[in-house]
């Protein structure tokens, strides 16, 4: 009995082999054309939407912003077909790079979506919201608390700015509500720009002969009256005396001449602002 040679029946295997691998190839690079399809859709769409002429029903419209999650575009391409068979292995090795990067993109997106940045920048608008709200319901300040903030400017800068932020109005409550010396400290602020005197600062007086006198300046008031535009009151610690004079004979001192105030010598010339001076 003749024996079929073995070589006929390798060959006849790899036949077969190579049309069942055939076929898988292509019903695998199939399925890879129809996910990598479905994954960069809207960018096809985007480039041919100058040529497109499609119209969609509104129930297709809705069934397609539900999966996408916006309106379809005009756009419709039809997708190219894989028809072609693969039967060696390098044709395999391309389909299976083109499955991990496909897989390895999708991946990417699901990290990007679920990205530590997103979540950080949601928790910061909920902080943000949450500051938001609770500065919303904070007390306004009292006329009290108004009245310091308005009397630790600086300048009249400052004065200005303030009173801009809390309108006309409540600066008038606050002023209603200062005491004489508080008053005088806001004119004193008020006519401060860069250099000018406090209350209470020493300050450089030339007398009607033309000498110099160092004094204490008080301001605007003399016992509870207000001065001339013109005028000013200054204290002199020589004479212990106060003078109400032109301000165009005040000079300024450098600040590394200037003095604190003694405190008993401050309580003496606030109290002047308010009481009535003695007669002469």
């Amino acid at each position: 009995m003749a024996t079929k040679p073995s070589t006929n029946s390798v060959n006849e295997t790899r036949f077969y082999y190579n049309r069942l691998l055939g076929y898988l190839i292509h019903h695998l690079e199939k399925t890879i054309a129809e996910i990598e399809a479905a994954d960069t859709y809207i960018e096809q769409q985007e480039q041919h939407k100058s040529n497109s002429e499609t119209t969609y029903t509104p129930q297709e419209a809705q069934a397609y912003d539900s999966l996408f999650g916006e309106q379809p575009p005009q756009d419709t391409p039809e997708s190219d077909k894989i028809e072609s068979l693969y039967s060696n292995e390098t044709e395999i090795t391309k389909v299976n790079a083109a499955s991990n990067k496909i897989s390895e993109k999708n991946r990417q997106q699901s990290i990007e979506k679920n990205s530590p940045a997103q979540t950080e920048t949601l928790e910061a608008d909920e902080v943000e919201g949450s500051e938001t709200r609770s500065s919303l319901q904070q007390p306004e300040p009292t006329l009290t608390e108004l009245k310091q903030q308005l009397l630790s400017k600086k300048n009249k800068s400052q004065l200005e700015q303030f009173k801009s932020e809390i309108g006309a109005q409540k600066a008038l409550e606050i002023w209603d509500s200062c005491t004489i010396p508080e008053r005088n400290l806001i004119k004193c602020i008020n006519a401060t720009t860069k250099k000018g005197a406090l209350p209470f600062d020493l300050v450089c007086w030339v007398n009607p002969k033309g000498r110099r006198e160092i004094g204490r300046y008080v301001g605007f008031y003399r016992g509870g009256k207000q001065c001339k535009e013109n005028e000013r009151v200054i204290y002199l610690p020589k004479h212990d005396t106060f003078k109400v004079v032109d301000k165009r004979s005040l000079k300024g001192v450098g600040a590394k001449s200037q003095k604190p105030c003694p405190p008993d010598l401050a309580t003496k010339l606030e109290a002047a602002l308010e009481a009535q001076p003695e007669p002469e």
